[in-house]
């Protein structure tokens, strides 16, 4: 078995073996969980450090952060500089300023400073995060229309983000077998999901990945990647004769990035316990749903998002077990 390890990033572009993918931000190419995509309630700036952004997901999904937005109000709407000008009697401006995205006059944007990493690393993987501070950014650095007149600066601040079901996450563990439902998509994380903060754990596992029909094309995404440039942590992902490692000086911060696509995928984790490294991977067939084995015997039961039991197949095993059950004990009075 070949294994490359030209694996690197120059620029914004991924160079994988040969091959070049652009890097993705945001969901422009990622279109699995549109249905799970939301945005945030918008917050104002505030020179007193007290106006936050919060993103929620249900207990059973956790968030992942896709882009950190700014956008400025028009001159017109008479919005103030700060959220904390705003008083008592400015309650309806303040909903209209800090509460609200107009797309068709606000002036909006991605931003691009020095905090859009640490917001992502810091609500990626939980399921509440809030207590986010607001950015700013120069609206003469946004693509403003030039039919309105906005401030210096932009004045609120929003995220897009999906809620991911913890359901379909796993982490690669001997004798586990998880399972897509339909042609969704499935996750490994390094470590529990629960535990996704805490870091990578020790592993050495092999897992397959597998589509449910022949045909089928497996997409893998890396939706995290966070390892030190001197890392010990090796990934290595086989897709037919060739492996490709991950990391690398570049790969230090969370993005969403497709790179590899076959129809045979193997994947192999010798990671050692690292508190500040993280990994996230996601896999997709077209028109079939995955199935992930990590080192399995036979006998290992399937888990991961299934489709439940309906309730009339339940109450057809339900009947099955007793008639079995007062079979045995005939036999152990006869």
């Amino acid at each position: 078995m070949v294994f490359n390890e030209n694996l690197y990033m120059i620029g914004s572009t991924l160079f994988v073996l040969g091959y070049t993918c652009a890097t993705v931000r945001g969901s422009d190419s990622f279109t699995y969980e549109s249905n799970s995509k939301k945005t945030s309630e918008p917050a104002c700036y505030g020179s007193t450090y007290t106006s936050f952004v919060s993103l929620s997901c249900l207990q059973s999904e956790v968030v992942y952060p896709l882009e950190v937005y700014v956008g400025a109000k028009p001159n017109s709407t008479g919005c103030l500089d700060f959220e904390n000008d705003y008083t008592e009697h400015d309650e309806d401006l303040k909903e209209k300023c800090c509460r609200n995205i107009n797309e068709t006059t606000d002036c909006t944007g991605e931003y691009k400073g020095p905090n859009r990493t640490l917001i992502i690393e810091t609500c990626m993987g939980l399921s509440l995060c809030k207590n986010i501070h607001v950015v700013w950014e120069s609206t003469s650095n946004m693509s403003c229309s030039a039919e309105y007149h906005y401030k210096s600066t932009t004045n609120y601040a929003y995220l897009d983000y999906f809620c991911i079901k913890k359901a379909t996450i796993g982490t690669p563990v001997r004798n586990h077998r998880y399972q897509s439902r339909n042609s969704g998509m499935f996750y490994l994380t390094a470590n529990d999901i629960n535990s996704y903060k805490s870091g990578m754990l020790d592993r050495n596992v092999t897992c397959s990945i597998t589509a449910s029909t022949n045909l089928s094309t497996i997409e893998v995404w890396i939706m995290d990647l966070r390892f030190r440039p001197e890392s010990l942590q090796k990934v290595v992902i086989y897709d037919g004769s060739t492996g490709k490692q991950l990391g690398g000086s570049n790969h230090t911060r969370p993005f969403l990035q497709p790179i590899s696509s076959s129809s045979s995928i193997n994947i192999t984790f010798e990671t050692v316990r690292s508190s500040d490294e993280f990994l996230w991977l996601g896999f997709a067939a077209n028109d079939a749903y995955i199935v992930i084995a990590c080192d399995v015997s036979d006998g290992t039961q399937i888990t991961g998002d299934v489709e439940p039991l309906s309730q009339e197949k339940s109450k057809k095993y339900i009947n099955l077990y007793f008639r079995i059950a007062i079979f045995k004990t005939q036999l152990d009075t006869s």
